[in-house]
């Protein structure tokens, strides 16, 4: 790298140049959405942001020989701010240009983020019904949301031997129904069943998954 350098030659490929200004684009966002303007009592603060960025590289693309000993004559293609003069032992070269924007977009294209509820209703010492709502923030119920429920038999396990007790969970110990799609009325529920054998004040905990929120469940058995 040192010696591309030297020889005025771009190092990097055209990838790494747009994830490193990329990378400054976010983070020049990121300071400037903590810096706001207080307004008068019951006005929201002015806040900043970056509604495009544009960028233009110039490069020249020049064919060089790695080695002028090889007498295989091995080649490579290296790049150089256009402008600068051709590195030594370069046999051919052309130009080009390569303009683009950022443009910021607003999160969720536009709507309102989803919100996800968890209820729990203990139908029995034993069963725990699991009911999930999904909506937006505007209150508009989503239907057809997949929502997983699992019962995290490693974590329970966990969680069992620091409150004192040894135990893992039966095999009997499941959800009725591992997948389960809201419903017109964005709903969706499932119960948790426990094994009858299952020993009293044992802690079983549940994964509900949906809209890429993961919370967990967790059940104590009387």
């Amino acid at each position: 790298m040192a010696e591309a350098e030297e020889q005025g030659l771009i190092s990097g490929s055209i990838d790494d140049f747009l994830l490193a200004l990329a990378d400054g684009v976010h983070k020049t966002q990121r300071q400037l959405s903590q810096m706001s303007i207080a307004m008068q009592p019951g006005q929201p603060a002015i806040t900043y942001q970056l509604p495009k960025v544009d960028f233009e590289f110039k490069v020249a693309f020049e064919l060089a020989a790695l080695d002028p000993s090889d007498a295989a004559g091995t080649t490579a293609l290296r790049l150089r701010p256009q402008g600068t003069g051709p590195a030594q032992g370069a046999s051919a070269e052309a130009s080009s240009t390569i303009k683009g924007s950022f443009v910021a977009v607003p999160a969720q294209g536009g709507k309102p983020p989803p919100v996800v509820d968890i209820r729990l209703e203990k139908d029995s010492a034993r069963t725990l019904r699991i009911q999930v709502s999904a909506s937006t923030a505007a209150g508009e119920m989503l239907e057809g949301v997949a929502v997983e429920f699992n019962v995290e038999r490693e974590l329970s396990r966990q969680l069992n031997l620091a409150a004192g007790l040894e135990h893992e969970l039966s095999e009997k110990t499941d959800v009725w129904h591992g997948l389960v799609h809201t419903d017109s009325n964005g709903r969706a529920e499932t119960v948790l069943e426990v094994d009858p054998e299952e020993p009293a004040n044992t802690l079983v905990a549940v994964l509900v998954d949906t809209l890429s929120e993961s919370q967990i469940v967790t059940f104590k058995i009387e």
